[in-house]
């Protein structure tokens, strides 16, 4: 999926835990409180929905690689064209994921289930 992306979008403390060094796309952050200078690496002060609204304005294909946080406020903002969803059978962080929203604004198209992970993936729903 990365390879076909023209951008890569993520929120800051995705950035802080992830190894995003070295990625060939660009890479836009929204963050509150990063301000990096790095090649390629963007930090924007804004929400993930506006995030999603610079990278529309600038990009093509666009792939969002956020947390929980990061998704919370863009799956009932509708911004996302498909959500691709990987479950754990782990404990996280304590942050809880919304899935009122996503099956609100979202349809199932397909599951595959491999061992103790689930990959969804979610379209959006026109008729909402």
């Amino acid at each position: 999926m990365r390879s076909q992306a023209d951008v890569i979008l993520i929120g800051g403390r995705t950035y802080s835990s992830e190894p995003y060094r070295g990625i060939s796309q660009p890479l836009l952050v929204a963050s509150r409180t990063l301000s990096q200078h790095e090649p390629g690496v963007e930090f924007h002060n804004c929400s993930p929905v506006d995030l999603v609204a610079i990278a529309k304005n600038r990009y093509h294909s666009i792939l969002i690689e956020g947390g929980i946080n990061f998704l919370n406020s863009l799956i009932p903002a509708k911004v996302i064209d498909e959500v691709f969803l990987t479950r754990v059978s782990i404990d996280g962080d304590g942050y809880i994921f919304d899935e009122g929203d996503l099956r609100q604004n979202y349809l199932l198209r397909s599951e595959e289930i491999l061992e103790d992970l689930s990959f969804e993936r979610w379209d959006i729903n026109p008729q909402r």
